[in-house]
């Protein structure tokens, strides 16, 4: 019930919206700090290294380290 009704209100299913905050999360760690890869990574609550690649790779259509080269600001 609870995620039928959380997809009427936001139009998103509870794990895609939970997995886009987590993504954003970590675009902004990738770009603002030194954390490892691995640091984010768990910080973020993804389980290991190959479903965060998957799934960054997925929302960004960049590998994380691509995606650090690419945009950090240092």
């Amino acid at each position: 019930y609870l995620s039928h009704v959380f997809k009427s209100v936001t139009g998103y299913p509870i794990i895609g919206y939970l997995q886009s905050l987590r993504i954003a999360e970590s675009k902004r760690l990738l770009t603002k700090t030194d954390m490892t890869i691995n640091e984010i990574i768990e910080h973020c609550g993804f389980s290991d290294n190959s479903n965060f690649s998957r799934t960054f790779k997925f929302y960004t259509n960049l590998t994380p380290s691509e995606f650090r080269k690419k945009y950090s600001i240092k």
